[in-house]
């Protein structure tokens, strides 16, 4: 019985959501560059507060997943991290094979030479000729964990974080879910239109049956 209902329901706007297709959607261009420009600035304003505050390793990522699982749910955890060897350390932290030991810097003398001094909570696990490879042991908030995924891993989705009075009522969690909806907004709309419109208009799919609650969905654009 659902095809009879569906003929002579939803059959009718067809005709114009195919128009509203063909138009395309207008994007006022001028006040989406403007509103970009002031998203792009919260956006390095709120990720450099949450490093900051939390003390947080720029080897840390905050989109991670399993790291920010990390961080949330442990009071001590470990990620993997590569340093740069400044140059002055590169020539000098390593001593020649030649007899002499001299260093590559040429200085006979090793008290002239520049050793790489790893940062605080940074372990070097191997050096090459320019990068220290290690790991870095940090300090988490040890929160309490609240919902978990399909795979069994502790979840750290939005409506994840929000329904867990423990992650909700974090001052630094808070900030992070400010930070994720400024970066919604710029990976999913305000970076893509200006890629994807023509003319000032972006163009794709309105699909008519692509929810399961009968909502319009858009795909293609």
């Amino acid at each position: 019985g659902w095809l009879d209902y569906f003929l002579a329901e939803d059959v009718p706007f067809t005709e114009a959501l195919l128009a509203a297709e063909c138009n395309g959607l207008p994007i006022d261009m001028g006040r989406l560059a403007q509103l970009t420009e002031e998203m792009e600035a919260e956006h390095a304003r709120l990720a450099a507060e949450l490093y900051f505050d939390a003390q947080l390793p720029f080897g840390f990522n905050i989109n991670s997943g399993p790291q920010m699982r990390a961080y949330l749910f442990n009071k001590v955890f470990e990620i993997t991290d590569s340093l740069l060897i400044p140059l002055a350390a590169q020539e000098c932290m390593r001593k020649s094979t030649r007899k002499a030991e001299v260093c590559r810097a040429g200085h006979t003398d090793r008290s002239q030479c520049t050793e790489f001094q790893p940062p605080d909570g940074f372990s070097v696990d191997k050096l090459a000729r320019t990068w220290a490879h290690g790991r870095w042991t940090l300090r988490g908030r040890g929160l309490r964990p609240g919902v978990r995924t399909d795979s069994g891993e502790w979840s750290v989705s939005r409506p994840a974080l929000k329904i867990n009075f423990s992650t909700a009522s974090d001052p630094w969690v808070q900030k992070l879910l400010e930070y994720r909806s400024v970066d919604k907004l710029l990976t999913t709309y305000l970076r893509v239109f200006p890629v994807r419109a023509v003319e000032g208009r972006i163009y794709g799919r309105l699909n008519q049956t692509g929810t399961k609650t009968g909502r319009l969905s858009s795909s293609e654009p």
